[in-house]
């Protein structure tokens, strides 16, 4: 509806040259309402944007802490990176209020680190290897995921 605001618009500008007042004035009234219903459901569009970056974020983030309690590292690394993403994204491009902004990058740092945690955890052979060392060797000694990789409570945005 904007494109159409414009044309109305340009068309009036057009009449109005031409000395056609009442075409120039019928095609203004055209393209202001044009350009307000373009105002009004655009920024509605705008904030159910808005919302669903944020939720889709919440939800990446919600599924990799359920993976990283499971275990599953290397998609709970995956699932913490992307929702960072989704964070970060509505932070720098969506409106958000300075609080909001704020709660969003405390949480988003708890998530970077957890990721870090995770990552060197992988690099350094995962669960085989953790075990391994955490046991001192091959030994009977059975050891949980807590053993393993600490983990911290990151759900809630």
């Amino acid at each position: 509806t904007l494109q159409k605001a414009i044309e109305q618009v340009t068309k009036a500008t057009e009449e109005d040259k031409n000395g056609n007042y009442p075409e120039a004035l019928r095609l203004y009234q055209n393209g202001v309402d044009y350009f307000l219903h373009s105002i009004k459901y655009g920024k509605q569009w705008y904030q159910r944007r808005v919302r669903a970056t944020l939720q889709k974020a919440i939800e990446q983030v919600t599924k990799a802490t359920e993976e990283d309690k499971n275990g599953n590292y290397p998609e709970a690394l995956r699932l913490y990176q992307n929702g960072v993403d989704y964070f970060l994204h509505s932070i720098k491009y969506e409106a958000q209020g300075a609080k909001s902004k704020e709660s969003i990058r405390a949480k988003c740092m708890s998530y970077l680190e957890r990721a870090e945690e995770i990552k060197k955890f992988l690099a350094n052979g995962g669960p085989k290897k953790a075990k391994a060392s955490a046991e001192g060797g091959p030994s009977k000694k059975k050891s949980s995921k807590r053993d393993i990789l600490p983990k911290i409570d990151l759900i809630g945005v």
